[in-house]
């Protein structure tokens, strides 16, 4: 793993790090991250980061690479973070609202941590429409076979109980890009 293809991942997650931090208000950082190259166990891979309650927030990659990348909060995260981007509003999110608050931060933290790696390798790569579903049926989306492995917390400020998990699944030939 090419130390350059490291420093790009690094800035990603940190501009999104202080996406979310100006989202909810509160300082927000990444407080690690791995790397790895995987191949056929990405079930494994994600399925070991999750509870029973966790919201999954999924963004499939569209473009000259493919992958996908989970965006996972604990029920006390995403309560948490929904309640800090609703402040000072005096009507109750219903579920739906919640789901809609939780899928534009995903959208927005996917989309920067994205952008990120199509300007610095130069390629042509979105975010598509993200969805948001539960751990029972998160199966059929992550069925693939090499990819690279990016796992990264996220830690918010003033809450130990806080934290996001930001996993990536991205197309082995990325690293071409930066051999």
């Amino acid at each position: 793993m090419s130390e350059r293809f490291k420093e790009i991942v690094n800035t990603g997650l940190d501009k999104a790090a202080k996406a979310l931090s100006l989202m909810i208000k509160r300082k927000v950082k990444v407080v690690d991250f791995r790397i790895r190259v995987g191949v056929g166990d990405e079930k494994v891979f994600i399925s070991d980061k999750l509870n029973k309650g966790d919201q999954i927030l999924i963004t499939p990659l569209i473009g000259d690479s493919n992958g996908k990348s989970f965006l996972i909060f604990n029920e006390y995260t995403a309560g948490l973070i929904t309640a800090l981007c609703h402040s000072g509003h005096e009507n109750v999110l219903d579920k739906n609202a919640v789901e809609n608050i939780l899928l534009e931060i995903d959208n927005i933290l996917s989309a920067t941590f994205i952008t990120e790696i199509s300007n610095q390798l130069d390629i042509s790569i979105f975010g598509d429409v993200p969805k948001i579903t539960v751990q029972e049926e998160l199966e059929a989306d992550t069925e693939t076979d090499v990819f690279i492995y990016i796992e990264s917390i996220l830690d918010i400020e003033k809450d130990d109980m806080a934290k996001a998990s930001f996993l990536w699944m991205l197309d082995r030939d990325l690293l071409k890009k930066v051999s």
